[in-house]
């Protein structure tokens, strides 16, 4: 229900500004969370590590070396995540004048959100066949196979709807669109053999995170 809720939303051209500002504050969110471990004294934080994630993720962020500086001062980790929030909002503000106009802006966050869905549900799939055929094996050491199923099947489709903002958000932010391509929603995305998918779409990611053709 949830994954084909998102790809109707995206056939049925849905304004989806709304949920990419939404997972844009949940991306950097969880990335101070993870890197600062819950550790209050942010003198003690890996600021190298935090500041190449987000350089990953969001790609150059608009007062990136300042909040760097500040957290090197002393901050919490609440209002690290509420200025690097803003700065990314600014930054997916630009990536809009970038592109040249509010339809094509709408249409990448359409397509980028079909493809990415797509590969990783795909993904997915393959992941639970595979825990299918594993979790017989659960019972010889005296574990319940069908709640480590429950169990696991769930956590997997955690980290599914985790790596789809994750990855969305990357390509939204940092993606470089040939924009004398059109941009098929419907054909973004098709299964081959394997579970795998082809995604023959107009975009390119810059920087060392490339994407597979």
């Amino acid at each position: 229900d949830v994954i084909y809720g998102q790809r109707r939303q995206v056939l049925e051209g849905e304004n989806l500004r709304p949920v990419f500002t939404r997972m844009i504050e949940l991306e950097v969110e969880e990335i101070v969370r993870s890197l600062t471990h819950g550790v209050s004294d942010s003198t003690q934080w890996d600021i190298r590590s935090l500041l190449a994630k987000l350089m990953d993720v969001f790609g150059p962020l608009p007062n990136l070396p300042t909040l760097a500086a500040r957290a090197n001062s002393g901050i919490t980790a609440e209002e690290l995540i509420v200025d690097l929030q803003d700065a990314a909002k600014e930054r997916y503000e630009e990536r809009e004048e970038e592109l040249g106009s509010e339809e094509f802006m709408r249409e990448a966050e359409r397509v980028i959100m079909l493809r990415t869905v797509d590969q990783k549900w795909m993904d997915h799939i393959d992941q639970m066949d595979d825990l299918r055929n594993s979790i017989g094996m659960r019972g010889y050491a005296q574990h319940d196979p069908v709640l480590e199923y429950k169990k696991e099947g769930f956590d997997m489709f955690e980290q599914m709807n985790q790596a789809i903002r994750e990855d969305s958000v990357r390509l939204m932010m940092r993606a470089q669109f040939k924009t004398n391509q059109p941009m098929e929603r419907e054909t973004q995305a098709t299964p081959t053999s394997g579970g795998r998918v082809s995604t023959p779409g107009a975009l390119q990611e810059q920087g060392a995170a490339q994407t597979q053709p």
